[in-house]
């Protein structure tokens, strides 16, 4: 997926990613387990690092007063880029009734921002990535 901050802010897409699936779970994501299912955020700038570390604790906040464990969610800065083989990618657009093993908290911070959870069962589904600018590749186009 490619982030486009002329379509939408980086704190919506950030609110996106917490919301749509359980930022605890270490190296798992359901059912699904191993590095490939770890909980992540890649940043290309200081100030989207300075943002997402913002983000994650108010979230943290949402997550103990619900009663969930800590966020286990990497944020470091974005190296190079590569595709995974073919048949990983857009597995819900090829598969609309497939697996998916996301599960998703519900849990949302406080404040004027809140908004009610998104409506289909898996928060992955409908969601098209793209390539990412040539300047965040590296390796085979």
């Amino acid at each position: 997926m490619v982030f486009d901050d002329a379509r939408t802010s980086y704190d919506k897409l950030l609110s996106i990613f917490w919301e749509n699936h359980d930022p605890t779970q270490g190296m798992r994501q359901g059912n699904d387990a191993g590095t490939q299912y770890r909980s992540a955020i890649y940043t290309t700038t200081p100030a989207q690092q300075l943002v997402a570390e913002r983000s994650r604790a108010e979230y943290q906040l949402a997550l103990d007063t619900a009663e969930y464990g800590q966020i286990t969610t990497e944020i470091k800065k974005a190296g190079p880029f590569y595709y995974a083989e073919g048949y990983h990618q857009q597995y819900l657009e090829r598969n609309p009734n497939g697996y998916c093993g996301r599960r998703r908290h519900r849990v949302q911070p406080s404040g004027p921002s809140n908004r009610a959870p998104r409506a289909f069962p898996c928060p992955m589904r409908g969601i098209v990535a793209s390539r990412p600018p040539r300047a965040m590749r590296s390796g085979p186009d």
